[in-house]
């Protein structure tokens, strides 16, 4: 066997079935806006989020085969057949995955709303809230187990009633990362009356909010309206809130961040 063959041969793979590029080239342009833009942000914090990031990166890539197999196992076992192939009503890929990420961004902004309600929910996405020095590394400062999770609790029901073309997940993805990378950047920006419709760094950064009060809105991930809509929608502040646990704990490094849901640490909800 050619050891250096089948690394390349496994690397090859990683990236093609794992966001690995598109985050790269999210982080790097939004570090560069922070950068222009003189945000003091400490880079030991930039450093543990992105290593954090490639553990995230792997468990993907492990469990990716284990949710396409549960999404055929229950479409083959129950016998059901989607309603209909969103491409076909709308065969522009960019806005069907629009379509389709509004659809999957009302099933997280529920499931996101669990995760704050629900200790033991939390104790996973305490992680991505321990951010104190909000970034455009901080997306990816959430732990392994959350985006296995998520993927069963609403990737998966989503696919199952509109099923997407692999074109349209592609577009999905690439609209996915650029968005939520640039929602967690330290950038003073907001779309002042179009906040209620276009997520931003400003409108973002009061859901990590060491404040409890302003902590509990804002669930949506890309799109505002599903906030307004079930009355959580907080608008952008003048003032930059300060981010983390409510508790006040700090998760300063690597092992910190993967050990934390199985340590014993305190309930505060955020």
């Amino acid at each position: 066997m050619n050891l250096p063959s089948t690394l390349l041969g496994a690397l090859r793979q990683f990236v093609g079935q794992t966001p690995l590029i598109l985050w790269a080239i999210a982080i790097a342009v939004f570090t560069a806006a922070e950068l222009v833009a003189r945000q003091p942000v400490p880079w030991h914090r930039r450093v543990v989020n992105l290593v954090n990031g490639l553990v995230v990166l792997l468990v993907i890539f492990v469990a990716g085969p284990l949710v396409a197999g549960t999404l055929h196992w229950l479409q083959g076992s129950l016998g059901y057949k989607p309603l209909f192939l969103l491409d076909r009503y709308v065969p522009f890929a960019p806005l069907a995955a629009l379509v389709f990420l509004l659809a999957y961004d009302l099933g997280y902004y529920w499931f996101h709303r669990w995760q704050h309600a629900s200790s033991l929910l939390w104790r996973v996405h305490a992680v991505h809230h321990s951010e104190t020095d909000l970034n455009a590394t901080s997306y990816v400062r959430q732990h392994f187990l959350e985006n296995v999770v998520q993927s069963f609790a609403v990737l998966v029901p989503l696919l199952m009633v509109v099923p997407i073309m692999p074109r349209t997940l592609a577009w999905v993805a690439l609209i996915s990362a650029m968005v939520q990378f640039f929602a967690h950047a330290a950038l003073p920006i907001h779309f002042g009356p179009l906040s209620a419709l276009l997520i931003s760094p400003r409108l973002h950064r009061i859901h990590h909010s060491t404040d409890r009060a302003e902590s509990d809105s804002n669930y949506a991930s890309m799109f505002p309206l599903w906030d307004v809509v079930f009355r959580t929608y907080r608008s952008p502040s003048p003032r930059p809130e300060r981010t983390g646990l409510h508790s006040g704990e700090r998760l300063p490094g690597l092992w910190p961040l993967l050990s934390s849901p199985f340590r014993r640490r305190p309930a505060t909800m955020a």
